[in-house]
């Protein structure tokens, strides 16, 4: 273990001394090189752009790029400095006839380029062996590709506006981020290279293929060094932690994804979680610890690692780093005996986002705040809700009860007041957030079932999505009776607050403020775990419909179901802390 961590410090302190590196051009008839600090960027006429790390020993490309016409790879015939300078290079490739094809910028100390396609073209390859790919999903859960387990052409919801393509066992991840919406993705295995595996024995995706809309920009990113990503071999104790012998080669925020086998919504007989991935962020464990994992996630005891989340109960959190070393052991939550995790598949634990230790690299989900627009970023972001301000049921009712205990009700009469006006707000902040989970599932329907008219060939996908959608009021319909109604809560709050000026012996006031408190807490806690659900249904069908676009999209039906996708994340995009993970 010493060893790897010298190796590591030694590799972070070779890339700070070099951090004052400038470009390196050389451009003649038989071909252009132009590198920094952290890439290297080769053209020849007729050939692919080759991209590879600077300080790679291993000769090849990482990754290359080739321009699309019509579904057929354009020639690239000649090129030209369009600039030249200290911070940044650019340069127009030309096809055969000498139309400007693309232009391809780097700038100073950076491992991204930057595209921006002509009109002559309508996609672009990047082409790159990758063993897994993984599609960023703040809102949700990340989905992560297999080239064993999709189609040879694998579509990828556009609107996440990310993929991270992870190669080379561990040393390499190529990140492609686009801004256009309309934008379709895919990821591609060639059968002719199917024979081609790694030492893992798994096959490759030949890269992805970004077929442009309104936006014809791109931007790439290539993240090269010894375990920047890893796929976990230990297997998990369900009881103690482990060590795992893999060191991050720098701070980050990494997260780690496990898949579930069999899986079943909290509290109810719904196996929606079925093949869908759990992802966990790996927490710096100290007294930041809370800065590393969702919002949603309340912590009990910094030093036992003890997490409390809506539906999940409390439980020691399962991931975390200290002293640089990585301590792993299966989740076990409050839905343990619901969950089972698939025991063939370990983990892969990959970077996503910096920290304010993170040292030279720019992580892709850091890179995408800096390139794409803030109102389009901003909805790739969990939003808290602005609710999140009024006292929860359990708090004002114990407080209540701990007041006329001591006999100072008459004293904290005024405070009981405000304490119990602003519970009864959060009371009718859930109930509103209840509702646009309904009203929201009610026009999924909607506009579903009118999809659904003429088009055959699209019933087998929207029946499949009307019936996960039909969860929600079933789940409404089974807690209603316990979830009352925001003015029934009100007159359970005035009922406690009367007491105050009833004439009744203390002890009388404390047994009436301690059954009333027990039916406001039911009501609360009855309108949180139901929100809870929701949200892990739509995050679930976020997930089924990922993995069809993969496995089993027929070309029409991949718009209806990007459009759902997305308008999963739309009801997504707000949380309250009460939706847990």
């Amino acid at each position: 273990m010493k060893t790897k961590l010298f190796h590591v410090a030694f590799y972070c302190l070779s890339l700070l001394q070099s951090s004052a590196a400038t470009f390196h051009v050389i451009n003649d008839q038989d071909g252009i090189v132009i590198s920094n600090d952290q890439l290297k960027l080769e053209m020849k006429p007729g050939l692919p752009v080759k991209v590879s790390a600077a300080e790679r020993k291993e000769s090849g490309s990482i990754y290359e790029l080739i321009p699309v016409k019509q579904q057929a790879a354009v020639g690239m015939a000649s090129w030209k400095l369009v600039e030249n300078g200290a911070k940044k290079v650019e340069l127009s490739v030309y096809g055969e006839e000498k139309q400007a094809l693309f232009s391809v910028a780097l700038q100073n100390d950076s491992e991204y380029i930057f595209i921006n396609g002509s009109e002559i073209i309508d996609a672009i390859d990047v082409k790159a062996a990758v063993q897994v790919a993984v599609l960023p999903d703040q809102l949700a859960e990340d989905y992560l590709y297999f080239p064993n387990e999709t189609n040879d052409t694998c579509y990828v919801p556009p609107g996440a506006h990310c993929l991270m393509n992870l190669g080379g066992n561990g040393s390499a991840i190529v990140s492609c981020i686009w801004g256009g919406r309309d934008n379709i993705v895919c990821l591609r295995q060639d059968r002719r290279d199917v024979e081609r595996v790694d030492k893992m024995g798994e096959a490759f995706f030949s890269g992805n293929r970004i077929k442009f809309g309104a936006d014809k920009s791109l931007c790439i990113g290539l993240l090269y060094g010894p375990s920047i990503w890893h796929p976990v071999s230990q297997r998990m104790d369900k009881v103690n932690f482990a060590q795992s012998g893999w060191v991050p080669l720098v701070p980050a925020h990494w997260s780690l994804a496990l898949r579930i086998k069999k899986g079943v919504i909290p509290l109810t007989n719904m196996s929606l979680l079925d093949n869908t991935f759990d992802v966990w962020n790996l927490a710096y464990k100290g007294p930041e610890l809370h800065k590393y994992w969702r919002y949603g996630m309340c912590l009990l005891d910094a030093k036992a690692l003890k997490i409390w989340s809506t539906s999940l109960g409390s439980f020691v959190y399962p991931f975390y780093f200290e002293n640089n070393g990585v301590f792993f052991k299966t989740p076990l939550v409050g839905r343990e005996q619901q969950l089972l995790y698939d025991e063939n598949f370990k983990g892969i634990i990959y970077p996503t986002k910096n920290c304010d230790s993170t040292m030279r690299y720019v992580m892709p989900l850091t890179k995408m705040s800096e390139v794409l627009p803030e109102n389009l970023l901003r909805k790739l972001e969990i939003a808290k809700s602005v609710y999140d301000v009024f006292p929860a049921t359990c708090y004002v009712t114990e407080k209540a009860l701990r007041v006329f205990k001591d006999d100072q009700a008459q004293k904290e009469k005024e405070t009981l007041k405000r304490l119990f006006d602003s519970m009864n707000k959060q009371v009718q902040t859930k109930r509103k957030r209840i509702n646009e989970y309904r009203d929201w599932a009610g026009c999924q329907n909607r506009m579903l079932t009118q999809a659904m008219h003429g088009h055959d060939s699209l019933k087998p996908m929207i029946l499949a999505c009307i019936s996960h959608l039909s969860h929600i009021e079933k789940c409404y319909d089974g807690a209603k009776e316990k979830c009352k109604t925001p003015e029934e809560c009100a007159v359970l709050s005035q009922k406690i607050l009367d007491l105050i000026d009833k004439d009744m012996s203390s002890e009388k006031k404390e047994e009436e403020c301690d059954l009333l408190g027990r039916e406001i807490r039911t009501i609360g806690g009855s309108q949180d775990s139901l929100i809870a659900k929701y949200r892990v249904i739509v995050k679930s069908l976020r997930q089924h419909l990922a993995r069809r676009l993969a496995v089993e999209a027929k070309a029409e039906e991949v718009n209806p179901m990007v459009q759902v996708w997305d308008a999963c994340g739309e009801i997504l995009w707000t949380k309250h802390s009460e939706e847990g993970k």
